[in-house]
């Protein structure tokens, strides 16, 4: 019989490939045999050493054992071997001392020591090195003998072999170095000096620090060593983007430096593009969103290469920005406001991810167009004030304002036209100077105030064929404004009659007449029309048409079309056609009471109603008529004998004339051409043609 027992004990340094291993073999075979073998275990060291206050510079580690450990806010001495990870963490006490005992720092083996106020986890990769604030690294010394003179690396580690003995007296130098101040420039938590906004440079010398020691100054470096060969002066006028490092001078000796990034300013403004006309399924290239933006004092748009543009809460699928920040809107977006953000980032590799500039926004408006056809419409200011509702205006039986174009607006406006150059609409806001632009979906966009067009209440409006948009303001004046809607500028027009005197009436709406070149509009007062020349020889001239017969009368929406001028009255006038010769009105409809009005047509457009009106031409001499029958008192005016081509005139001011009425056409036993009836059954006057009866009808011939 055999029994084996194996007794396998593992000693092993993390990391560090070194171990023992201790074998025990027994055997029984009718007597017993026992043997050891043994494996010689690789010999550790201790090792020791003190944190030095070291005030002279790092040439060599002395000065005084630092005192800064403490059990709230200690210091570490990680070991760390070949592999990069931690063997063991030593605190450092009170006395500024630390050691690492046997067991962890095998002979023949190299490991790095590293001085941070970061404990290292055995195992884990090692952790930042980092003192506590104000403190900074001076140097390191491996030598354990007088003058302990520094590895000629300032950077918290010392690198040892380890040999056959302990290892003591290892040194690290610690010092005071500058904790600056917060400033409205500098940030002590992230080390970055801002230069401002509008500003190249940096002015060092605005900094200061918590500890400076009795009799030291702050002095500025190129290296992270401070030096007198890397000291820098002045530092008034430090240009960004670069790193310089902070030292406490005492007229011997620098201390460790604190690191600071001077950035360069990159600084944004907002992009309001809401003014300018992106039209849906067109699209557009706007100007430079980089246009009030400035890099290091410098326009963006002269140098887009110094910075990379970053995109935030964007959607791309709207607008894109090109390389030198064109803003690129596509023609597949959907009408809408949008509003995006963006930041620039420095390019410089010194900076690159940190000097970030603030958000910026860009809002465009993408608006749908009218399209330039027969339809009316009408902007109606609401019963509560400071809204106004945009509707079509139909006429298929009667007249309905259906359907609504959008929600009613705020701000109320009037002086509403149609602009056929882009079919948009556009409007003042009521008591302003606000031009605004109004789209086929009734959103209604404020593109700011138009130069030298006065606050006040513009009631009448009209924009002729190439895009010029007058208005008038209510009050009874002489004066018509011309406004470039590009430019959002005004310019006066004085209104004068046929002796050039000047020419003051009131105006509640404007239509354009594309045939002559001319506004119309009606005189409230007494209801005549008037024409106003829009021609360069006889600008502004005003013509008092006629056709008004004395009473008050309100058409507070006028429509012009190559067909003809027509007007929408308030207070129950109804739907007009005017003739543009006479002055002459012919209702088409009539309306229930409508107080503010106003009109609105592609004047290049003809308006179609459900039938149309044809002015008798009474210009022409005739014959006169001789026969009259009248219940007047006495013959006026040479009545009927002015009136030409007639052969019986009948004149009443409060009777009818009545013809023959029957139950139906029918009754009719042998009927004639040209004969009228009024059919009852029917009811309408009917007109024999011939062969058959019909009622009459308005039309056109």
């Amino acid at each position: 019989m055999i029994n084996l027992f194996l007794d396998n004990i593992i000693h092993a340094f993390s990391k560090k490939g070194v171990y023992t291993r201790r074998f025990c073999l027994s055997l029984f075979w009718s007597f017993t045999f026992m043997s050891f073998v043994t494996v010689t275990e690789a010999q550790t060291r201790t090792i020791s050493g003190t944190i030095y206050n070291d005030t002279d510079g790092s040439v060599n580690i002395n000065g005084v054992a630092s005192t800064i450990s403490t059990g709230t806010n200690p210091l570490y001495v990680n070991l760390i071997n070949p592999s990069g990870n931690i063997v063991y963490t030593a605190t450092v006490n009170a006395s500024g001392i630390f050691n690492i005992p046997t067991g962890f720092a095998a002979q023949g083996i190299t490991y790095q020591l590293q001085l941070s106020k970061l404990s290292g986890v055995a195992g884990a990769i090692v952790p930042q090195r980092v003192l506590p604030p104000g403190w900074g690294y001076v140097g390191e010394s491996k030598t354990g003998v007088t003058p302990y003179a520094s590895d000629g690396l300032v950077d918290g580690y010392i690198e040892y072999t380890i040999g056959a003995s302990n290892i003591t007296d290892l040194r690290f130098g610690i010092g005071l170095a500058p904790a600056l101040s917060n400033t409205t420039n500098y940030n002590r938590v992230s080390g970055i000096y801002q230069v401002p906004c509008g500003s190249a440079v940096a002015n060092l010398n605005t900094l200061t620090a918590s500890n400076t020691p009795s009799g030291s100054a702050i002095t500025w470096h190129t290296g992270l060593v401070a030096t007198a060969a890397n000291r820098v002066t002045p530092v008034t006028n430090i240009a960004g983007t670069r790193n310089l490092y902070a030292s406490f001078n005492n007229g011997t000796n620098y201390s460790p430096t604190t690191l600071v990034s001077i950035f360069a300013s990159v600084c944004v403004a907002d992009d309001d593009y809401s003014g300018t006309l992106v039209i849906q399924g067109i699209g557009a290239t706007l100007p430079s969103i980089y246009t009030n933006d400035n890099y290091n004092a410098a326009s963006v748009e002269l140098t887009p290469s110094s910075v990379d543009f970053l995109y935030e809460l964007w959607s791309t699928n709207i607008a894109t920005v090109a390389d030198d920040g064109k803003l690129i809107v596509s023609a597949t977006a959907p009408a809408g406001t949008y509003t995006f953000y963006y930041k620039l980032v420095d390019n410089d590799p010194d900076a690159y991810g940190s000097n970030v500039s603030d958000l910026a926004t860009v809002t465009i408006v993408i608006s749908k167009p009218f399209s330039c056809d027969s339809k009316l419409y009408v902007s109606v200011n609401g019963s509560s004030a400071g809204t106004t509702q945009l509707s079509e205006l139909t006429t298929a039986s009667a007249i309905t304002f259906a359907p609504n174009v959008g929600a009613a607006s705020t701000p109320a406006y009037n002086a509403t036209a149609f602009n056929p150059v882009d079919n948009f609409m556009y409007a003042i806001s009521l008591a302003t100077n606000q031009l605004l632009r109004i789209d086929a979906d009734g959103n209604v966009t404020n593109i700011g105030a138009v130069t030298s067009l006065p606050v006040g209440s513009y009631l009448a409006g009209e924009i002729d064929v190439n895009g010029n948009y007058y208005v008038k303001q209510s009050a009874n004046g002489s004066i018509l404004y011309k406004i470039n809607i590009i430019t959002k500028t005004a310019t006066i027009i004085n209104l004068v009659n046929a002796s050039n005197v000047a020419f003051s009436f009131i105006s509640f709406d404007l239509a354009y007449y594309i045939t002559n070149n001319k506004l119309y509009t009606v005189n409230p007062t007494n209801g005549d029309l008037f024409s106003i020349d829009l021609n360069t020889a006889t600008l502004g001239r005003v013509t008092n048409v006629g056709g008004g017969n004395g009473s008050a009368v309100n058409y507070g929406a006028m429509f012009g079309s190559p067909t003809g001028i027509y007007g929408l009255g308030n207070s129950g006038l109804g739907l007009s056609k005017f003739d543009v010769t006479t002055g002459a009105r012919a209702t088409i409809y009539s309306t229930a009471t409508l107080q503010g009005l106003d009109g609105v047509h592609c004047s290049t457009a003809p308006i179609v109603t459900p039938f149309c009106l044809q002015f008798g031409d009474f210009t022409a001499a005739g014959i006169p008529t001789q026969t009259g029958v009248s219940n007047l008192v006495g013959f006026a005016n040479g009545w009927p004998n002015n009136v030409p081509n007639g052969f019986v005139a009948v004149e009443s001011k409060n009777k009818g004339f009545v013809i023959t009425r029957v139950s139906s056409a029918s009754a009719i036993a042998v009927p004639e051409e040209g004969m009228l009836i009024y059919d009852e059954a029917a009811n309408c006057i009917k007109l024999y043609n011939s062969s058959v009866w019909n009622c009459l009808q308005r039309s056109c011939n």
